[in-house]
């Protein structure tokens, strides 16, 4: 597997959110998955799929403060040792069971406050710092300049097509993290398992998984929306598509965004053309109910019906093709 793939266990677990549950020994929750999932990566500097001692100690005095005494004492506590991630995934599945998902969440983030105030290891202060800091109001516009406080409500999912000019300002958000060197500032990969797992990001690493990482599911997770619902403005009640795209996420964005850039130019559409994207148009932290047994009923097929055609990416290593949903979104634009 490449590093433009994401093993599975480096992705969030998409079961339907919920309140305080765990399931299959899971927890049972998109949002606090993806906590504890970051809180871990953060604090495994070496990248070895360990905490050391020291770190883990610091975790659970920062932890210990975060958390009510009696919650606290509900818990088992691995020993005094390094804890590696099967270990740390059970000590917090426990305590997501005894808190529940809001205050599980506001636990792990007290908790990376703490140790980016507390932590002697340079590496860990280095990467919190920019992650807990993340200002995604740039991006909340569209609803904000309208005095409203939670971005629009798009009911059907075929409708939250995405505009040229909407993904060139997501471009501009995102290359505003870039350094001297071309590398953004405290972005890292995520792929955990695979050889680029902590590699820092440059322009042309950037694709939909590590954007999903650091934008798009942080960005919505306190509304719980898709990212189109985000930045479309306040009163859009529908976006409809002019073209649907078809596309793996190992691509680089900036290529991707210039590719339909270019064909709306060529079509003569201006940037309010648009084009509909799953990733932007899919709830993250929904996407049970965004995506079907029957792929005829999918958002993906309903939203091929309502464009006048599909636009196909193809990516310089022509991985596109050997996607199963990207052949099945081409022949049924085709054969409808």
């Amino acid at each position: 597997m490449g590093c433009g793939a994401v093993s599975k266990s480096s992705r969030v677990s998409i079961e339907p959110r919920a309140k305080n549950g765990v399931e299959g020994g899971r927890i049972n929750s998109v949002y606090a998955t993806y906590w504890r999932d970051m809180a871990f990566q953060l604090l495994d500097t070496e990248r070895s799929g360990c905490i050391d001692a020291d770190q883990y100690a610091l975790t659970k005095t920062a932890m210990s403060a975060a958390m009510p005494s009696e919650a606290w004492e509900r818990v088992r506590h691995p020993g005094s040792g390094g804890i590696c991630r099967d270990e740390w995934n059970a000590w917090t599945r426990e305590m997501f069971e005894v808190l529940g998902e809001e205050a599980f969440v506001e636990v792990c983030e007290k908790t990376m406050r703490e140790m980016r105030k507390h932590s002697q290891d340079e590496a860990i202060r280095t990467q919190l710092h920019p992650w807990l800091d993340l200002d995604f109001s740039k991006l909340e516009e569209g609803f904000r300049s309208h005095g409203a406080a939670r971005p629009q409500k798009i009911e059907l999912t075929e409708h939250r097509a995405i505009t040229v000019r909407q993904l060139k300002q997501l471009e501009e958000f995102v290359l505003a993290f870039g350094d001297q060197e071309g590398k953004l500032r405290g972005w890292w990969n995520r792929a955990f398992g695979l050889p680029c797992y902590g590699q820092a990001i440059g322009k042309a690493d950037i694709n939909l998984y590590t954007l999903c990482d650091w934008v798009i599911f942080p960005a919505t997770a306190k509304y719980q929306c898709s990212y189109v619902e985000l930045v479309v403005p306040r009163g859009t009640t529908e976006q409809r598509p002019t073209w649907f795209v078809s596309h793996w996420w190992g691509e680089p964005v900036v290529d991707f965004i210039a590719i339909l850039s270019q064909h709306s130019v060529e079509r003569g559409l201006t940037e309010d053309a648009p084009y509909w994207v799953c990733a932007y148009a899919n709830n993250q932290h929904l996407l049970g109910n965004d995506l079907s047994s029957d792929p005829a009923e999918s958002s993906f097929r309903k939203a091929i019906g309502l464009s006048v055609g599909t636009v196909s990416v193809m990516d310089k290593s022509r991985v596109t093709y050997t996607r199963i949903w990207c052949a099945y979104e081409v022949y049924t634009s085709i054969d409808p």
